[in-house]
Protein backbone atom coordinates (compact mmCIF):
# COMPACT_ATOMS: atom_id res chain seq x y z
CA UNK A 1 0.00 0.00 0.00
CA UNK A 2 1.22 3.82 -0.02
CA UNK A 3 3.70 4.93 -2.40
CA UNK A 4 5.90 2.50 -1.69
CA UNK A 5 4.79 -0.90 -1.37
CA UNK A 6 4.14 -1.09 2.37
CA UNK A 7 1.81 -3.41 4.65
CA UNK A 8 -0.91 -1.35 6.13
CA UNK A 9 0.15 -1.97 9.71
CA UNK A 10 3.45 0.02 8.88
CA UNK A 11 1.21 2.74 8.04
CA UNK A 12 -0.45 5.60 10.36
CA UNK A 13 -3.17 6.22 8.09
CA UNK A 14 -6.27 5.21 7.66
CA UNK A 15 -6.50 3.76 4.07
CA UNK A 16 -9.36 2.25 2.07
CA UNK A 17 -8.42 -0.69 -0.73
CA UNK A 18 -10.55 -1.13 -3.67
CA UNK A 19 -9.69 -4.09 -5.52
CA UNK A 20 -10.30 -5.28 -9.37
CA UNK A 21 -13.17 -7.16 -7.95
CA UNK A 22 -14.88 -4.77 -6.26
CA UNK A 23 -14.67 -2.38 -9.81
CA UNK A 24 -15.98 -5.13 -11.82
CA UNK A 25 -18.89 -5.72 -9.05
CA UNK A 26 -19.81 -1.90 -9.21
CA UNK A 27 -19.58 -1.26 -12.51
CA UNK A 28 -18.79 2.49 -12.13
CA UNK A 29 -19.55 5.12 -14.65
CA UNK A 30 -16.72 7.37 -13.97
CA UNK A 31 -13.57 7.31 -11.41
CA UNK A 32 -15.55 9.23 -8.96
CA UNK A 33 -18.24 6.75 -8.86
CA UNK A 34 -15.22 4.32 -7.92
CA UNK A 35 -14.33 6.14 -5.20
CA UNK A 36 -17.99 6.93 -4.07
CA UNK A 37 -18.22 2.91 -3.94
CA UNK A 38 -15.92 2.86 -0.93
CA UNK A 39 -19.19 4.15 1.13
CA UNK A 40 -16.31 6.24 2.57
CA UNK A 41 -15.81 8.94 0.11
CA UNK A 42 -18.91 12.10 -0.04
CA UNK A 43 -19.15 12.80 -3.65
CA UNK A 44 -20.52 16.20 -4.79
CA UNK A 45 -22.14 15.94 -7.85
CA UNK A 46 -23.81 18.66 -10.30
CA UNK A 47 -24.53 17.07 -13.20
CA UNK A 48 -24.79 14.15 -14.98
CA UNK A 49 -21.25 11.93 -14.92
CA UNK A 50 -20.14 14.47 -12.62
CA UNK A 51 -18.12 13.61 -9.59
CA UNK A 52 -16.11 15.72 -6.86
CA UNK A 53 -14.75 13.53 -4.15
CA UNK A 54 -14.43 15.14 -0.65
CA UNK A 55 -12.22 13.55 1.93
CA UNK A 56 -13.35 14.32 5.67
CA UNK A 57 -14.24 18.03 4.23
CA UNK A 58 -11.24 18.77 1.86
CA UNK A 59 -11.67 18.74 -1.52
CA UNK A 60 -9.92 19.96 -4.68
CA UNK A 61 -6.53 21.41 -4.06
CA UNK A 62 -6.88 19.87 -0.54
CA UNK A 63 -7.19 16.26 -1.83
CA UNK A 64 -4.64 14.44 -4.07
CA UNK A 65 -4.78 12.38 -7.12
CA UNK A 66 -1.98 10.00 -8.05
CA UNK A 67 -2.40 7.81 -11.14
CA UNK A 68 0.78 5.07 -10.90
CA UNK A 69 3.07 7.30 -9.02
CA UNK A 70 2.29 10.58 -10.95
CA UNK A 71 0.48 13.40 -9.33
CA UNK A 72 -2.73 14.94 -11.53
CA UNK A 73 -3.40 18.06 -10.14
CA UNK A 74 -0.38 19.89 -9.38
CA UNK A 75 -1.48 23.22 -10.73
CA UNK A 76 -4.80 23.28 -8.64
CA UNK A 77 -5.34 26.78 -6.80
CA UNK A 78 -9.61 26.47 -6.62
CA UNK A 79 -10.40 25.16 -2.77
CA UNK A 80 -13.99 24.53 -3.82
CA UNK A 81 -15.68 21.03 -5.80
CA UNK A 82 -13.72 20.51 -8.87
CA UNK A 83 -14.67 17.21 -10.75
CA UNK A 84 -11.40 16.29 -12.44
CA UNK A 85 -10.96 12.76 -11.11
CA UNK A 86 -13.66 12.07 -13.75
CA UNK A 87 -10.82 12.48 -16.68
CA UNK A 88 -9.78 9.16 -15.69
CA UNK A 89 -11.02 6.19 -17.15
CA UNK A 90 -12.45 3.49 -14.57
CA UNK A 91 -12.80 0.69 -17.06
CA UNK A 92 -8.64 0.65 -16.94
CA UNK A 93 -8.37 0.40 -13.30
CA UNK A 94 -6.65 -2.45 -11.83
CA UNK A 95 -6.62 -1.00 -8.27
CA UNK A 96 -6.94 2.17 -6.13
CA UNK A 97 -6.60 3.32 -2.61
CA UNK A 98 -7.91 5.79 -0.57
CA UNK A 99 -5.64 7.29 2.19
CA UNK A 100 -7.48 9.15 4.97
CA UNK A 101 -5.90 12.41 6.84
CA UNK A 102 -2.81 14.37 6.48
CA UNK A 103 -0.12 13.16 3.78
CA UNK A 104 2.00 15.94 2.65
CA UNK A 105 5.16 14.23 4.04
CA UNK A 106 4.79 11.83 1.61
CA UNK A 107 2.59 12.77 -0.97
CA UNK A 108 3.13 16.68 -0.76
CA UNK A 109 1.28 19.90 0.54
CA UNK A 110 -2.20 18.91 -1.67
CA UNK A 111 -2.37 16.28 0.22
CA UNK A 112 -3.88 17.82 3.36
CA UNK A 113 -7.22 15.87 3.67
CA UNK A 114 -6.26 12.77 2.01
CA UNK A 115 -4.78 11.20 -1.12
CA UNK A 116 -6.46 9.20 -3.86
CA UNK A 117 -3.72 6.23 -5.26
CA UNK A 118 -5.37 4.92 -8.99
CA UNK A 119 -3.11 1.63 -10.46
CA UNK A 120 -3.72 1.28 -14.27
CA UNK A 121 -3.54 -2.09 -15.43
CA UNK A 122 0.05 -3.24 -16.77
CA UNK A 123 1.11 -4.52 -20.05
CA UNK A 124 0.99 -8.66 -19.50
CA UNK A 125 4.15 -10.43 -20.92
CA UNK A 126 3.63 -13.87 -22.84
CA UNK A 127 3.89 -16.68 -20.71
CA UNK A 128 5.92 -18.69 -23.29
CA UNK A 129 8.09 -17.55 -26.22
CA UNK A 130 5.43 -17.32 -28.24
CA UNK A 131 2.89 -14.25 -28.89
CA UNK A 132 -0.06 -13.45 -26.73
CA UNK A 133 -3.09 -11.12 -27.52
CA UNK A 134 -5.95 -10.81 -25.32
CA UNK A 135 -8.89 -8.40 -25.60
CA UNK A 136 -11.78 -7.04 -23.15
CA UNK A 137 -14.80 -5.11 -24.36
CA UNK A 138 -17.49 -3.28 -22.91
CA UNK A 139 -20.60 -1.64 -23.97
CA UNK A 140 -23.36 0.07 -20.95
CA UNK A 141 -26.47 2.04 -21.54
CA UNK A 142 -28.03 3.67 -18.01
CA UNK A 143 -31.56 5.24 -18.44
CA UNK A 144 -31.08 7.72 -15.32
CA UNK A 145 -28.91 9.64 -16.93
CA UNK A 146 -28.97 8.49 -20.45
CA UNK A 147 -24.94 7.48 -19.91
CA UNK A 148 -23.37 5.76 -23.29
CA UNK A 149 -20.49 4.00 -22.83
CA UNK A 150 -18.08 1.68 -25.54
CA UNK A 151 -14.72 0.38 -24.18
CA UNK A 152 -12.07 -1.51 -26.10
CA UNK A 153 -8.51 -2.82 -24.44
CA UNK A 154 -6.06 -5.60 -25.90
CA UNK A 155 -2.47 -6.23 -24.53
CA UNK A 156 0.38 -7.85 -27.29
CA UNK A 157 2.06 -10.03 -25.84
CA UNK A 158 6.05 -11.05 -26.33
CA UNK A 159 8.84 -12.79 -24.16
CA UNK A 160 10.31 -9.69 -23.55
CA UNK A 161 7.78 -6.82 -25.15
CA UNK A 162 4.15 -6.12 -24.13
CA UNK A 163 1.74 -3.69 -25.37
CA UNK A 164 -1.38 -2.73 -24.35
CA UNK A 165 -4.01 -0.13 -25.21
CA UNK A 166 -7.26 1.16 -24.08
CA UNK A 167 -9.83 3.86 -25.43
CA UNK A 168 -13.25 4.81 -23.80
CA UNK A 169 -15.76 6.64 -25.37
CA UNK A 170 -18.36 7.77 -23.11
CA UNK A 171 -21.74 10.54 -23.10
CA UNK A 172 -24.36 11.18 -20.49
CA UNK A 173 -27.26 13.41 -21.51
CA UNK A 174 -28.41 16.69 -19.45
CA UNK A 175 -29.34 16.73 -15.87
CA UNK A 176 -33.70 16.49 -15.68
CA UNK A 177 -35.93 17.17 -12.83
CA UNK A 178 -37.73 14.87 -11.72
CA UNK A 179 -41.19 14.25 -11.10
CA UNK A 180 -41.84 15.39 -7.80
CA UNK A 181 -40.24 18.64 -9.02
CA UNK A 182 -39.88 21.98 -7.41
CA UNK A 183 -40.94 25.22 -9.73
CA UNK A 184 -38.27 27.32 -7.77
CA UNK A 185 -35.68 24.98 -9.60
CA UNK A 186 -36.95 25.19 -13.29
CA UNK A 187 -34.37 26.61 -15.60
CA UNK A 188 -36.37 28.63 -17.35
CA UNK A 189 -33.28 30.26 -19.55
CA UNK A 190 -30.00 29.12 -20.29
CA UNK A 191 -26.72 31.12 -21.75
CA UNK A 192 -24.50 30.09 -24.69
CA UNK A 193 -21.66 31.70 -26.20
CA UNK A 194 -22.75 33.25 -29.83
CA UNK A 195 -19.72 34.43 -32.18
CA UNK A 196 -17.79 35.68 -28.41
CA UNK A 197 -20.98 37.10 -26.75
CA UNK A 198 -22.97 35.47 -23.66
CA UNK A 199 -26.57 35.07 -24.55
CA UNK A 200 -29.31 34.30 -22.66
CA UNK A 201 -32.12 31.86 -24.24
CA UNK A 202 -34.80 30.66 -23.75
CA UNK A 203 -35.13 26.86 -21.95
CA UNK A 204 -38.07 25.06 -24.80
CA UNK A 205 -38.57 22.51 -21.47
CA UNK A 206 -37.63 24.10 -18.36
CA UNK A 207 -37.04 20.76 -16.78
CA UNK A 208 -34.00 19.98 -18.14
CA UNK A 209 -30.54 21.87 -17.17
CA UNK A 210 -28.86 22.27 -20.71
CA UNK A 211 -25.59 22.13 -21.62
CA UNK A 212 -24.52 19.92 -17.95
CA UNK A 213 -24.44 16.87 -20.29
CA UNK A 214 -20.83 15.90 -22.14
CA UNK A 215 -18.99 13.27 -24.00
CA UNK A 216 -15.22 12.12 -22.99
CA UNK A 217 -13.10 9.93 -24.50
CA UNK A 218 -9.84 8.08 -22.66
CA UNK A 219 -7.08 6.70 -24.55
CA UNK A 220 -4.09 4.96 -22.88
CA UNK A 221 -0.90 3.60 -23.93
CA UNK A 222 1.24 1.11 -22.20
CA UNK A 223 4.63 -0.22 -23.23
CA UNK A 224 6.29 -2.67 -21.08
CA UNK A 225 10.36 -4.32 -21.77
CA UNK A 226 11.71 -7.12 -19.71
CA UNK A 227 15.73 -6.74 -20.09
CA UNK A 228 17.80 -9.71 -19.82
CA UNK A 229 18.58 -11.40 -16.15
Amino acid sequence: MNKWEQNKSEIPNKIKSIFESDIQFHNPQTAADLIGSSNEVFIQKSQMGGGSPMIRGFAANSVLLVIDGIRMNNAIYRSGNLHNVISIDPNIIESSEIIFGPGSVVYGSDALGGVMDFHTKKPILSASNKFSISANALTRYSSANNEKTGHLDFNLGWDKWAYLTSITYSEFGDLRMGSLENPDYKRLEYAVNIEGNDTVIANEDPDIQKITGYNQINLMHKIRFRPDE
